[in-house]
C-alpha cells in the first residue's frame, strides 16, 4: 500500500493556504490604499501651497501706478479715442459670481525682476499686470462633479483691456492650478471708526469692513469713501476648496495676504468753518493710521513695514 495523504490533511491545507492568502489580500489592499490616500494628499496639499505661494508673490506687491497711463486708442481694438492722457483703469478689480471667483486682477511689482537701462546704465524695476479667472472644466474632462481650473495671465502692458478677448494680440493664458471646487476671495480694509473728530496727537481708532468685489474706478458713493483711505485693500482672505485625484474628497485650505501699505497719511476734508467774513474753505488734515506692537488684524498677523519701528501706515 502507497503512502499518501488523508482527507482531513487535505483539509487542513486547504484552510490554512486560505488563511495565507486572506490576510495578503487584505495587507495588499490595505497597503494600496494608503499609497492612495498619500497620493491625493501630496497632490492636493501641493496644489494649495502652489496657490498661496503665486497669489502672495502677486498680490504682496500690489500698487498704484499713479504715473502710468492707459494705452493710445489706435493701440486698442475698439477702443474710444483719447484727447489727453488717462489714468490706468481697474487697477485693482475683483468680480465674484456665486461665490465663486470669476476675475481679479492687480498691477504689481513682485518679484521685482529688474531690466537693464541702456541710457543711464542702471538697473530698472519692471511691473506687470496680472489677471486670473476661474474657468469651468466639467465638460471639458468628463468629470461627473463640478470642477474649475484657475488660469493666470501676465504682462508688462498694463492696460486692461489687452487682456480681454476683444484686444487684437490676446495675452496668453496657462493654467496655474485645476481640480478646484470653490475658490472665494474677501478684501479687508482697516478705515477710521465713523463719527470721530480728529485729535492733533492721538491715533483715530480704526475699524475692518470687508467686501466680496473690489473696483478701484466704482461710483457706488459708500465705495468712495473707502477709496479715499485706501485704493487697495489691506489684506486678502482665500478660501479655497480642493478635489482630491478621485473627486471622492474635498480639502478646504483658507489663507491671508498682506498687501503692502504705502507710506501716505490719510488725507480728510475738515468741515467749513464760519467766519465773519464769510465761510472758509475746508482744510485737508493728515491722519495716519498705525499699526502698534498689539494692535492686529481680527487676531491675524501683523501688517509691518519696518522691521526696527513696528509700524505700518494705511492710506490711500
Amino acid at each position: 500500500m502507497k503512502a499518501g495523504f488523508s482527507l482531513i490533511e487535505l483539509l487542513l491545507a486547504t484552510a490554512v493556504a486560505s488563511l495565507l492568502s486572506v490576510a495578503l489580500f487584505t495587507s495588499f489592499y490595505q497597503t494600496h490604499r494608503v499609497v492612495d490616500a498619500t497620493d491625493n494628499t501630496i497632490d492636493v496639499y501641493s496644489k494649495a501651497a502652489l496657490l498661496q505661494y503665486q497669489l502672495e508673490k502677486d498680490f504682496s506687491g500690489t500698487f498704484i501706478p499713479t504715473q502710468a497711463f492707459a494705452l493710445p486708442a489706435s493701440s486698442v481694438k475698439g477702443a474710444v479715442k483719447r484727447e489727453k492722457k488717462e489714468l490706468l483703469k481697474k487697477v485693482f478689480f475683483a468680480t465674484q459670481k456665486d461665490k465663486n471667483l470669476t476675475t481679479i486682477t492687480c498691477i504689481t511689482n513682485n518679484p521685482l525682476q529688474v531690466h537693464g537701462d541702456s541710457d543711464s546704465g542702471k538697473p530698472k524695476p519692471s511691473v506687470a499686470r496680472v489677471v486670473y479667472q476661474l474657468v469651468d472644466e466639467t465638460k471639458e474632462r468628463e468629470m461627473q462633479k463640478r470642477s474649475y481650473k484657475l488660469m493666470r495671465q501676465e504682462d508688462n502692458v498694463l492696460e486692461f483691456t489687452t487682456f480681454t478677448q476683444e484686444a487684437q494680440k490676446q495675452v496668453r493664458a496657462y493654467e496655474l492650478l485645476d481640480g478646484i471646487k470653490q475658490l472665494s476671495f474677501e478684501y479687508e480694509v482697516a478705515v477710521p471708526k465713523e463719527g470721530q473728530k480728529p485729535v492733533e496727537g492721538k491715533q483715530p481708532e480704526i475699524e475692518f469692513k470687508k467686501f466680496p468685489t473690489w473696483d478701484t474706478d466704482s461710483q457706488e458713493e459708500s465705495f468712495k469713501k473707502i477709496m479715499m483711505v485706501r485704493k487697495v485693500p489691506h489684506s486678502i482672505n482665500v478660501k479655497a476648496v480642493l478635489w482630491d485625484l478621485k473627486q471622492e474628497r474635498e480639502h478646504e485650505f483658507m489663507f491671508k495676504i498682506p498687501i503692502m501699505p504705502d507710506m501716505q497719511p490719510i488725507t480728510e476734508q475738515q468741515p467749513a468753518v464760519a467766519t465773519k467774513a464769510g465761510t472758509s474753505k475746508p482744510k485737508p488734515v493728515n491722519r495716519t493710521i498705525v499699526l502698534r506692537k498689539g494692535d492686529r488684524l481680527q487676531g491675524r498677523p501683523r501688517l509691518w513695514t519696518n522691521r526696527r519701528t513696528r509700524r505700518g501706515t494705511f492710506s490711500s
